[in-house]
């Protein structure tokens, strides 16, 4: 039997962590987690693919359109939902690049 523990022991880090994200209102800092290069690379690629999408067909230039204006939010946001949900980060601070803290643990259990 596999169970998912969620929280079960944290280190002192990652409760300070916590602490700071769910106490703050905004949080909008905090949650960015996207890196400086990724971001750029983001808003080019989106703006070429809006760009594209212009002389295409209807059905097409919605896809390209819609998926350029998502890498072109994700890119100005600093923000990745797939990311955050992955507990991944590619934004640096402090001048090293973060790892992130898994969510859940595994326990087989036999």
């Amino acid at each position: 039997m596999v169970a998912f523990a969620r929280d079960q022991i944290e280190s002192p880090r990652r409760q300070a962590s916590l602490r700071r994200t769910r106490g703050s209102e905004c949080g909008a800092a905090n949650e960015m987690n996207v890196g400086d290069v990724e971001r750029v690379a983001c808003v080019i690629g989106g703006g070429f693919m809006i760009l594209n999408a212009i002389p295409s067909r209807p059905f097409s230039a919605l896809l390209l359109g819609g998926l350029g204006a998502a890498l072109v939010y994700r890119g100005i946001t600093g923000r990745c939902e797939c990311y955050k949900a992955l507990g991944v980060s590619t934004r640096k601070e402090e001048g090293r690049a973060l790892a992130a803290e898994p969510r859940y643990e595994f326990d087989v259990r036999g």
